[in-house]
């Protein structure tokens, strides 16, 4: 505390950053040049280096108020520290546990990946003593150097030691060896890879054959050709053939593509088509995911699927609104089919039998199955019609089962029909989603089935509120 004058005090923050002052009435009302002298001697007796100036002063004194403490003077701030930092030059997916995220890339062995942009030194700072103020150093960034990257002789870039895709894993920048097709396969041309992953900047023109050992990825479109892999096809583009000359995309593992049109589609584990399949063989031995419904996803299309079908698009209303008539022909039969409630994969497959099927549902007996747990699920179905090769497979749901007691009644769909006959293990079920070759596949056999009856019987079969 000064003691130049009793009607000036002074006092100093812990931290010597901040100088306040206290004044009387009298004080703030004398000449400022007598008051700064109180206050620089002030000053010096506190160890203030820095002394204030007439107008810095008066700029102050304006806030002053008689006997109260109001800051005077101020350490100058320290400037922010300018820490280094990486600059990412190329597009980076983020590798984790359940795939890439964002969009993928190849580079070509010695393509800058990052830069190293240095830190800048922080100026000195001082406290109002003059004491150098202890501040955090700016902080120089490292290089993010993973496997199968270098870093330039002056330690400031680092670069792809050889061909493949780039990614960014545990916050590491790292180069999957690939061979990179920069830009399009020639039509007619040929890209054998017995041992390595082949990844392509642009598309596969006519005639062209891509097989490699490992995962082929396009980043345009398949055009008449065919790509085989030892592991996984992605392709970002659409895959289009002719019925003269459709593609053959054909992998051991899981096969990934927008839409495909005229093609032979094999995966020895999932598919996934983000838009729409038409007029294509699909075959997966795992399972099949689509990014809407089967009705909007697949348009004449020959589907095996050894596991399940997930839509984006579950729920939605069996047949339309609840109609007020009987709609469709239900026929009798005896037709093998497997049944699974739709939930997470993998789904559990069970045998049944379809006792009587319509174009808008079905009713199914189940041998040594307590059906209770089905009751107003959802559930797939696939099965075969007579006379014909083509898998069906549909999603249903469940409006009753016998081992559940009663029907459900508060439900759109609960016009499915009621059992015939009692005993465990029946349920009725209407369609949810059908693709619209197999509902017309369905809606003919159910009318030939008919006309067959008609014409031997001289009677029709019931129809449907399906």
């Amino acid at each position: 505390m000064g003691k130049a004058s009793p009607k000036v005090r002074l006092r100093l923050s812990d931290d010597a950053l901040r100088l306040e002052g206290c004044f009387s009435a009298e004080v703030l009302d004398m000449n400022p040049r007598r008051v700064l002298g109180f206050i620089n001697e002030a000053c010096a007796e506190l160890g203030v280096e820095y002394s204030l100036i007439r107008g810095e002063l008066n700029l102050r004194a304006l806030n002053c108020r008689p006997e109260e403490w109001a800051p005077i003077l101020w350490a100058a701030a320290p400037a922010p520290a300018e820490d280094g930092r990486i600059e990412v030059l190329v597009p980076l997916p983020v590798s984790t546990g359940r795939g890439l995220h964002g969009a993928r890339n190849a580079v070509k062995a010695g393509t800058p990946l990052a830069r190293k942009v240095p830190a800048v030194p922080r100026k000195p700072a001082y406290d109002l003593r003059g004491n150098e103020l202890r501040l955090r150093p700016a902080r120089e960034a490292t290089l993010p150097q993973g496997h199968n990257t270098v870093v330039s002789p002056d330690g400031t870039m680092l670069l792809a030691a050889c061909d493949g895709e780039v990614r960014l894993t545990g916050m590491r920048i790292e180069i999957l060896p690939m061979h990179v097709a920069a830009g399009d396969v020639a039509p007619g041309g040929l890209v054998v890879r017995p041992e390595e992953p082949v990844f392509v900047t642009g598309s596969v023109g006519e005639g062209a054959r891509i097989d490699a050992f490992g995962d082929v990825h396009v980043m345009g479109s398949i055009l008449e050709a065919d790509v085989l892999s030892g592991s996984s096809i992605s392709v970002l583009g659409s895959v289009t053939g002719s019925s003269a000359r459709p593609c053959t995309i054909q992998a051991e593992q899981c096969v990934t593509l927008k839409d495909a049109q005229f093609a032979s589609i094999y995966a020895g584990s999932d598919i996934r088509i983000m838009t729409r399949a038409t007029d294509c063989a699909v075959q997966a031995q795992g399972n099949l995911y689509l990014a809407s419904t089967l009705e909007d996803s697949l348009e004449r299309v020959n589907l095996r699927v050894h596991g399940g079908v997930f839509p984006a698009v579950v729920e939605a209303i069996a047949s339309g609104s609840r109609p007020q008539l009987r709609q469709h022909i239900r026929i009798g039969c005896n037709l093998p089919c497997v049944l699974a409630k739709h939930e997470a994969a993998p789904l559990t497959f069970v045998p049944c039998t379809i006792v009587d099927l319509s174009e808008g549902g079905c009713r199914c007996r189940l041998r040594d199955c307590n059906t209770s747990s089905l009751a107003d699920t959802t559930v797939q179905l696939k099965f075969e019609l007579p006379s014909s090769e083509d898998l069906i497979i549909a999603l249903a749901r469940v409006a009753w089962s016998t081992d559940a007691g009663l029907p459900v009644t508060q439900s759109a769909i609960d016009w499915a029909p009621a059992p015939t006959e009692g005993g465990p293990g029946w349920v009725g079920m209407a369609f949810l989603h059908l693709s619209a070759v197999h509902r017309e596949m369905i809606a003919m056999f159910c009318q030939m089935a008919n006309q067959r009856l008609f014409s031997r019987y001289g009677v029709r079969e019931f129809s449907s509120a399906f």
